[in-house]
């Protein structure tokens, strides 16, 4: 009568987690490689989205990011018509504050897009790219008002402010390829078809298989169930 009910009682299931009275098993999960791996070009598409909105933006607006140095010049980043301009001068005073912080000033977009009133546009300019150096003048009127300024004194007039000028012009679409640039190499290495659901990482970090959810604790390399290779990552002791 026993044999026959031993015959008969239905097959025990397969066991997915540790059978009772087991020893405890501590499943400890290594770094997270694949998110190292992916963060220097998840900043890059960052990046790239920035240089997007500045690159729409500068045709609508005039921006200006700088500070005033102690010795009365400035650095300051220009984003105006496609372009960024990285410009150092001799002599500023406008603008910016003179407590030296950088600071962030937002104008009207000329008609001709260009900073005419700090430089003039170059003629050599590639695709967007330019690099000059120049100097601007401005007669302070305030300080001599018994000068005549029709005509005004001649440029060799110690008195006139001068302002020497280097400046790099850099057109955000060249920005744009740079940045954008790693996230699609990182795309095309990694297709989204091959990205893990939550589920399979749930699974994979209790030490189980993503796919049939078999444990894996015996056989982390591959599971015995389905046959799917596991990668690295999941590490078991008792």
């Amino acid at each position: 009568m026993d044999s026959d009910e031993s015959e008969r009682s239905p097959r025990p299931p397969k066991r997915s987690g540790p059978a009772a009275g087991a020893p405890a098993v501590l499943i400890r999960m290594t770094p997270p490689k694949q998110f190292f791996r992916a963060l220097p070009a998840a900043l890059s598409l960052l990046l790239c989205v920035v240089v997007l909105v500045m690159w729409v933006r500068s045709h609508l607006v005039y921006e200006q990011f700088g500070r005033i140095t102690p010795d009365h010049g400035a650095k300051i980043i220009r984003s105006a018509s496609g372009r960024l301009h990285f410009a150092c001068h001799s002599y500023w005073d406008h603008t910016f504050s003179m407590n030296g912080e950088w600071s962030h000033h937002v104008g009207v977009q000329a008609p001709s897009g260009w900073p005419q009133r700090e430089y003039q546009r170059p003629a050599n300019e590639t695709l967007g790219f330019a690099r000059y150096v120049g100097t601007a003048y401005t007669w302070p009127a305030h300080l001599h008002p018994d000068v005549p300024y029709n005509p005004p004194p001649p440029k060799t007039d110690p008195r006139w402010w001068r302002d020497n000028y280097r400046v790099w012009v850099i057109p955000h679409w060249f920005l744009f390829l740079v940045t954008a640039a790693l996230p699609a190499w990182w795309r095309k290495r990694h297709p989204p078809a091959t990205w893990p659901s939550p589920l399979a990482r749930r699974r994979r970090a209790a030490g189980l298989c993503p796919k049939c959810a078999y444990d894996l604790r015996a056989t982390p390399g591959r599971c015995p169930e389905c046959g799917s290779e596991i990668a690295p990552g999941v590490e078991s002791s008792n």
